[in-house]
């Protein structure tokens, strides 16, 4: 009897994990996590669809290994054993995926055609926008430079009044991108990588900033 619960509980963690992974994933693809009314609604699906649901399935299941007396087999013995192990694995290869050391262009999602104009801020300067092409090449070419590894919000120091940050804006089609950078540390918004990211080969060059910044100021 205790095994015949166990390997419910099993069925059922399983399918609960894999139904609250796709939903995780999806919420991603849709930026759900970036409003609070997504997050709510979310939470409200999970407690009220996807948990009644989840137990509904692994009731079907479990039973239909029952009626066949699968429970016996070694091979399902060792489907239990995949069941349990292969969660940790998804778990932690999503996590070392998130936290990885990138470039800095595929954490923006860079793409020259989906871009439609660029706004920049420097600090002591005002801001200005640009739809010129070059000018968005020339800094996106300039950062290209540049891989970056995530780090949590409580590693992320947010007194940033001794170091030169310049922002900006990227607007494309789809979405808007913006992100501001700290010489060696950035936050990032606007897909789904956004977040806080410190410079692994930094600090950013300043000097060039300030030439590029000066450059188009205004054209």
């Amino acid at each position: 009897m205790h095994n015949i619960k166990r390997h419910y509980w099993i069925i059922f963690i399983f399918v609960l994990f894999a139904i609250s992974y796709l939903n995780y994933l999806l919420a991603i693809e849709f930026q759900i996590w970036s409003a609070t009314l997504g997050i709510f609604a979310n939470v409200l699906i999970f407690l009220v669809v996807i948990i009644p649901f989840t137990a509904y399935l692994s009731n079907q299941i479990h039973t239909f290994t029952l009626s066949r007396n699968i429970q016996e087999k070694s091979a399902f013995k060792f489907l239990l054993l995949v069941l349990i192990v292969l969660p940790v694995v998804i778990v932690s290869l999503t996590i070392y995926n998130e936290y990885k050391e990138k470039s800095l262009i595929n954490i923006i999602g860079y793409d020259s055609e989906q871009v439609e104009s660029l706004e920049f801020h420097l600090d002591g300067s005002k801001y200005w926008r640009n739809t010129n092409e070059e000018a968005i090449e020339e800094l996106f070419d300039f950062l290209s430079q540049y891989n970056v590894k995530k780090i949590s919000n409580n590693d992320w120091n947010s007194d940033v009044s001794k170091v030169l940050s310049f922002r900006f804006t990227m607007f494309t089609k789809n979405d808007v991108i913006a992100v501001s950078i700290h010489e060696d540390r950035l936050s990032f918004h606007g897909n789904n990588n956004s977040g806080y990211y410190s410079v692994i080969n930094g600090p950013v060059n300043t000097q060039w900033v300030k030439v590029f910044n000066e450059k188009y100021n205004g054209n």
